[in-house]
Order: structure tokens, then C-alpha cells, then sequence
């Protein structure tokens, strides 16, 4: 058996009941007072990639949890700026063993600029479904979210 609940934060919850627990008791013991919007929740309910969980909302009690895409955009966005600082740190590497070749330094820096403009510059808003999301990647830094 399993319940979903909507936090004040707006997020949701899950919880799921150990074998032999009466529903009444699992309610009582694991929703919390501030809890809203609890049902049973079937697996089908639930997504099976975790990778917006923290975006997953149940905005229609009785159907499928939804994914948030203005918490999703964050959440993908915070992904892309861990890759970007990832290479800019491996791209300061690179750049003290060059210290003594100007072409390469300049070269280097402006990889860099790009990447750290790439934030601001790479538009999430283009795509609707946490599917497309997901796989929207920009090609100046290496993806290593290990999906």
C-alpha cells in the first residue's frame, strides 16, 4: 500500500506501508498534520525516472503525478551548472600549463567566457515535457549526470 500527500511546500511525498500494517495505523503514524491532498497511490502513479523528483507535484488527486517544469528548469539547470564548473576547473588546469603561450591563453579563456555565460544563455524554455528536458544538453560541456 501506498499514499501520496502534498507538503506546504508544495511538494509531495510518498509513503509507502510496511506488509501487515493496517492502513488506518500507517496513516496516523506517517502523514503528517499539515499534510493535503493524501490518496492511495498505485506504482502506476509514479514515475518511473526520479531524475525531477524534487519537481513531482500532484496537482489532480486520482491521476498521475506531474512534474513541475519551473522547479524541473532548476533542477536541470543546476545539473548543467555542476558540468560547467567541472570543466572550467579542468580548463584552469589547462590553462597554468600554458601560462607562457598567449595564443593558447587567450584561446582558453574565451572557451571559458562561453562556459560560464552558458547558464544565461542556454534556453530551457523550449521544451515542455520533463522528457525533452532531460535530454536538452548543451554541447560545450560534457554530460556526466550518469543517467
Amino acid at each position: 500500500m501506498k499514499f501520496i500527500y502534498t507538503r506546504p511546500d508544495g511538494g509531495v511525498s510518498i509513503v509507502v506501508g510496511a506488509p501487515g500494517i493496517p492502513k488506518k495505523q500507517v496513516l496516523k503514524k506517517s502523514i503528517p498534520t499539515e499534510a493535503t491532498n493524501v490518496r492511495d497511490l498505485t506504482d502506476e502513479d509514479v514515475p518511473s525516472d526520479r531524475y525531477f523528483r524534487n519537481a513531482w507535484t500532484d496537482a489532480l488527486p486520482g491521476t498521475q503525478i506531474d512534474v513541475d517544469m519551473d522547479k524541473a528548469r532548476v533542477i536541470h539547470r543546476t545539473h548543467i551548472r555542476r558540468s560547467r564548473d567541472k570543466e572550467l576547473a579542468r580548463l584552469d588546469i589547462e590553462q597554468l600549463k600554458v601560462l607562457t603561450d598567449p595564443v593558447k591563453l587567450q584561446e582558453i579563456e574565451a572557451q571559458k567566457q562561453i562556459l560560464r555565460d552558458l547558464p544565461q544563455t542556454f534556453d530551457l524554455t523550449v521544451v515542455n515535457s520533463p522528457v525533452a528536458l532531460k535530454v536538452l544538453w548543451p554541447s560545450q560541456i560534457p554530460d556526466d549526470r550518469n543517467l
